[in-house]
């Protein structure tokens, strides 16, 4: 499925959501059609080029906040500001400390942090990871820790956990 699809998919099911809605506030979306021409990694200096998927992602809407899910997918032009923050650099800190969310760990210059619940207390919280692969892989942690094999598998996730 493209991932277009699966964000009008994800859209369609948070407009319906009158509950969350009521509780923490409408779907709000960002500018549509915006071409992202680079991502910032935690390190603050490593850029990565989008990928396709991720192009479509932000083309779709250039952020979304949520009521379903209460979290925030934030606009890369925005990214050095938001990472900027005491409580978010703390948490990254924190994320890329060996064996911390990964085996492996998370290198700061491979990571762009994208989604994120709270700038001022931060826990819920998802990451493109850039390797050797076309698509980077998207990690997720909250209560858990999901790594999926890209972001349409992320939005996928979302979908069926919203369902």
């Amino acid at each position: 499925m493209r991932i277009a699809e699966l964000l009008a998919e994800l859209e369609q099911i948070n407009r319906d959501d009158i509950e969350a809605a009521a509780e923490f506030g409408p779907l709000e979306l960002g500018p549509r059609g915006i071409e992202v021409r680079e991502l910032l990694c935690v390190d603050r200096r490593t850029r990565f080029a989008p990928s396709p998927q991720i192009r479509e992602f932000y083309a779709y809407a250039a952020w979304w906040r949520h009521c379903s899910v209460q979290l925030e997918w934030r606009e890369p032009s925005a990214t050095e500001v938001w990472i900027s923050r005491d409580p978010v650099r703390d948490m990254i800190a924190a994320d890329t400390t060996p064996e911390a969310l990964t085996a492996g760990g998370l290198s700061p210059s491979s990571v762009a942090l994208f989604a994120l619940d709270d700038p001022n207390a931060p826990f819920e919280r998802a990451y493109f990871v850039f390797g050797d692969r076309e698509e980077p892989r998207v990690l997720y942690a909250g209560s858990e820790v999901s790594i999926f094999d890209d972001l349409a598998g992320y939005l996928e996730s979302w979908i069926e956990s919203l369902s």
